[in-house]
């Protein structure tokens, strides 16, 4: 039997969350955050052409990291693929430090 987790917004366990939420708050902070099919489009393609992660080079557990905020944009050069243990610490250190 897999691992129940608890969504974070409605404490709901889940097998598999996405960012520690079940899929339907996923997808509600996804369209909040403007991560719309475009977008979900050029992560996947920057993923292909960055297909390790840009701090460790692990290769699993990807995802597209906004360097210098969402508010800069998604030209190539503000965005970094990052593994999930990557992108959790530079997030905390921009939370801390600032951009």
């Amino acid at each position: 039997m897999p691992l129940l987790i608890p969504c974070i917004e409605c404490g709901r366990l889940c097998p598999k969350l996405i960012r520690s939420r079940c899929s339907l708050h996923a997808m509600e902070e996804r369209k909040r955050y403007g991560m719309d099919s475009q977008w979900a489009k050029l992560s996947r393609i920057y993923r292909q052409r960055n297909p390790a992660c840009e701090l460790c080079e692990a290769t699993e557990g990807l995802t597209v990291h906004h360097i210098n905020g969402r508010e800069a944009g998604n030209g190539y050069d503000n965005l970094m693929t990052l593994c999930l243990g990557c992108h959790g610490r530079e997030t905390a250190r921009i939370q801390r430090e600032g951009y």
